[in-house]
This record gives C-alpha cells, sequence and structure tokens, in this order.
C-alpha cells in the first residue's frame, strides 16, 4: 500500500487534471443530452360526508378509485388525443402520470418540448374534469330515478295489499308496472354512462393557470461531479491496475525490480 500511497502522492497533478477533464466533460453532457419537461396540473376533491354518511378507509378509497379511473381511461385519453397529431390513448399513457393525496389528483405530462406538455397537460385537465362532471349528471339522475322507482314499487305493493292504485296518478295496475320496468332499464342506462361514480365526489373549480412546469433529469452541478468522480476513478485504476495506462498519459512507469524491493 505504501508504494501506491506513493504513486498517488507523485501523480496528484494528473489526478487533478483528470477530475477537471471529467468535471469539464459532465457540465457539456448535459447540453448534449435531450431535455425533457414534466408540467403537472392539479384537480381538487372531496367527498360529501352529509350523503355518503360515515366511511371506512376502504370505502372512500374505492370512490375515488374510480374517478381516478375516469381520469386515466381511454374514454377521456381518446378525447384527448383526438386535438392532437400523431397521438393514440396507449403512446399518450406512456408519457403520463397520475398521483392522488388526501384532498386532490396531481396530473403530470412528460415531453421534450416544454409548450408541448403544458398544453397536453392542459387538455387532459379540461377533458378529465368535462367527463367526470358529464358522468356525475348521470349518477344524479340515476339516483332521483331510483327515488321515483322506490315510490312506484310502493304504490304495487300498496295495490297489492287493496288500495285502489288510483292514489298513485295511475290509471292501472299493468301501465304502472310498464312504468316501473321503463324507469329500471332508464336506471341502469344512466348508471352505465356515469361510469360507476358517485355523485357525492365533490370537485373544486378547474385551474388552468396552476400549472407547474419542472425539467426532469440531472442539474449541472450532478453531471459536473458525476464526471469529476468518473475521473477520481480512472485515475485510481490507472494507479492499482495498470502502467501501461500511465505511460500513454505521459506518467514515467516504475521498474518492477524498485517495486519488489518496497514490498519487502
Amino acid at each position: 500500500m505504501k508504494y501506491y500511497a506513493e504513486k498517488i502522492i507523485q501523480n496528484w497533478r494528473k489526478c487533478v487534471i483528470l477530475m477537471i477533464i471529467g468535471g469539464i466533460a459532465g457540465f457539456l453532457l448535459f447540453y448534449i443530452l435531450p431535455r425533457v419537461y414534466s408540467v403537472s396540473v392539479y384537480l381538487t376533491t372531496a367527498i360529501d360526508y352529509n350523503r355518503t354518511g360515515s366511511l371506512d378507509e376502504l370505502e372512500e378509497d374505492r370512490m375515488l378509485g374510480i374517478a381516478e379511473d375516469i381520469i386515466n381511461s381511454d374514454l377521456v385519453l381518446q378525447s384527448v388525443c383526438q386535438k392532437l397529431e400523431a397521438c393514440s390513448p396507449a403512446s399518450f399513457r406512456e408519457n403520463i402520470r397520475i398521483e392522488r393525496t388526501i384532498d386532490f389528483w396531481s396530473l403530470t405530462v412528460s415531453s421534450k418540448d416544454a409548450a408541448d406538455a403544458v398544453r397536453r397537460a392542459r387538455l387532459w385537465l379540461e377533458t378529465a374534469y368535462s367527463v367526470l362532471a358529464d358522468s356525475q349528471n348521470h349518477a344524479r339522475q340515476a339516483e332521483i330515478l331510483e327515488i321515483r322507482s322506490t315510490g312506484m314499487e310502493s304504490c304495487v305493493q300498496e295495490s297489492v295489499n287493496g288500495v285502489p292504485p288510483v292514489i298513485c296518478d295511475e290509471p292501472n295496475f299493468e301501465t304502472l308496472l310498464d312504468k316501473i320496468q321503463k324507469n329500471s332499464e332508464e336506471i341502469a342506462h344512466q348508471r352505465h354512462l356515469s361510469n360507476g361514480i358517485s355523485s357525492a365526489i365533490l370537485f373544486g373549480p378547474m385551474n388552468l393557470d396552476h400549472i407547474d412546469l419542472k425539467q426532469s433529469g440531472s442539474s449541472h452541478g450532478f453531471l459536473t461531479i458525476i464526471g469529476s468522480i468518473i475521473g477520481l476513478l480512472f485515475f485510481l485504476v490507472c494507479i492499482f491496475f495498470s502502467h501501461d495506462s500511465f505511460e500513454k498519459l505521459g506518467i514515467p512507469s516504475e521498474d518492477l525490480s524498485k517495486r519488489s524491493d518496497l514490498k519487502t
């Protein structure tokens, strides 16, 4: 080890030069590597517990998970891609990320062009917000129809118990049953259009101005430090493993007999 320590001390200038060269190379690499920008937009959310009553964590997660599935669905992404060139739901999904916290979703889009990333993120938020609002409208319609259906079913029960069906404003029993059937079909249709979302989920106003733009990848400083470390490692490899490498760098090689004497 004494031999290697002496070699390091003797060639410290070479070490410094290699580290400087590596640092400069890392600094220049920042401008060579392709830049990727990430744009995040946000959608606030909450649950109306006055309508749902007390919910456990699993029930809350399930409700919000359905809304998240809609945001990331082909229905939303196909609508987004209709306004973009060379876009498909699969290709768009490769460059997006959705994260949920307690009270908002973060919708993030990555692109090599900052302006394109901003445009895609805004389109995604606008389209998702529109689909969510439309789905909730259908969920509310389904709930109204279910209330109406419950009333008509009550009329049927009263008719069976001998109470005249006229109290339900229906001319006869058969017409009442027919309305119940049609109402049930409409409920199923509205539930399908609601995409399974609950009307008890509340969404905050859409804010397209709240945008976070970040440049992904390594910074100047990080690449400079990595380059310097690589230069140092190259220097140490030359010291410990190869005398020929130092000859190529202009460093005189040691006589093997001298090295043998040092070890003894």
